[in-house]
């Protein structure tokens, strides 16, 4: 299956506004499970934190942190952790991929 976003830009306003609210901050957690012949069942937790600093940009980007955790009865443990985060109202970046 192929599924696809297409996204267009509108043109807005240049002015930029700071937010005014506190710190938004958004914790998800989900559990999974799945079957493979090489792992057997295996059974985990995906978890997203994300925030949006107060100060920053209205639409601004949130910085996330991704990760999963998953046990297989075959004795295999994985962790992935994917951080993207913003600094200084967007001007620096960082993104990580840790498996």
């Amino acid at each position: 299956m192929l599924c696809g976003l297409l996204k267009g830009e509108s043109k807005r306003d240049t002015l930029s506004v700071a937010r005014t609210d506190s710190l938004e901050k958004t914790f998800v957690a989900l559990p999974y499970a799945f079957y493979a012949p090489e792992t057997n069942l295996a059974f985990g937790a995906g978890l997203l934190y994300s925030s949006l600093p107060a100060g920053s940009k209205i639409g601004g980007r949130p910085s996330t942190l991704k990760s999963s955790f998953t046990y297989t009865l075959n004795n295999q443990l994985l962790l992935v952790i994917w951080p993207e985060l913003y600094f200084e109202q967007e001007l620096w970046f960082f993104e990580a991929y840790l498996n």
